[in-house]
């Protein structure tokens, strides 16, 4: 498993809000997420994602979120980060 970093640009908060809650009882076998970090104005937010590849994330959020949010994914180097969750 692979841990991916998201960062949102969140065009529609209350969209993307709402859509991300929805989500959350949809998460496919095999990925989960671990931290979500939204900005006080609602229009950045951050994630930890886990999942077999970041395709694989991807593929599931974007569908997801629609036009409430860009998203812009890497994958996270476990290494010589500090702090990743799980």
């Amino acid at each position: 498993m692979k841990k991916i970093g998201i960062i949102h640009e969140i065009h529609d908060v209350e969209a993307f809000q709402e859509r991300s809650q929805e989500m959350m009882g949809e998460i496919p076998a095999g990925m989960e997420t671990h931290q979500f970090c939204p900005s006080t104005d609602g229009e950045v937010a951050t994630c930890v994602w886990e999942g077999d590849s970041l395709d694989h994330v991807r593929k599931f959020l974007d569908p997801q979120l629609g036009d409430a949010s860009d998203q812009e994914y890497f994958e996270i180097d476990e290494e010589t980060g500090a702090g990743i969750p799980g």
